[in-house]
């Protein structure tokens, strides 16, 4: 809680903010949605930090409730099932490397995002990534996002340069793929 506002860990829907300033007529007022299994979250200023169960600890910025973004990530070796954060610090329950504190201070590799998508001389999909020397990210395919067929990744970017190119060796085949790419823990 923060203020008439409830941040809740949603599950599968990810993070749900809810004006409860009256009780009896609760309002949606904004979600935030990741794949995956979001167990906690922990408000501090204008920012929530979720334990996730793919990502880690997930700090997303709620400075506009109604449209929530995701602005940092912070790897745990496991899957991440408690949060709290105080002060500087993030302190996260991992199933698997127990008690992580993290600082808040300490810049997390950027989300990945596509500088630009386009089709080379053989018609492979070729993408150009931007995100954090370093940091390793998949890149994953679908063929109807929203849909019922799953993600699938297809390889795992460490990149050199804070914009990497990559192509796409099988898309040529491929009538139509949607791309994504996600932070590799």
């Amino acid at each position: 809680m923060a203020g008439s506002l409830a941040y809740v860990a949603s599950g599968e829907s990810g993070l749900t903010i809810i004006n409860v300033s009256n009780p009896a007529n609760p309002v949606l007022v904004g979600r935030f949605s990741l794949s995956g299994y979001t167990r906690d979250c922990s408000v501090s200023g204008s920012f929530v930090y979720l334990a996730h169960s793919l990502r880690g600890v997930v700090a997303v910025d709620v400075s506009n409730p109604a449209r929530p973004r995701g602005a940092a990530w912070f790897n745990t070796p496991g899957a991440t099932c408690g949060v709290e954060a105080a002060g500087d610090y993030i302190y996260a329950a991992d199933q698997i490397g127990g008690l992580h504190v993290l600082s808040v201070n300490a810049p997390p590799p950027k989300p990945p995002r596509f500088a630009s998508l386009d089709l080379n001389a053989q018609k492979q999909a070729r993408l150009v990534l931007n995100g954090t020397v370093g940091a390793r990210y998949y890149i994953e395919w679908t063929d109807a996002p929203g849909g019922t067929n799953a993600w699938t990744a297809t390889a795992v970017l460490a990149l050199t340069n804070s914009t990497q190119e990559w192509t796409d060796p099988e898309s040529a085949s491929q009538p139509r793929r949607f791309y994504r790419a996600m932070l590799k823990p």
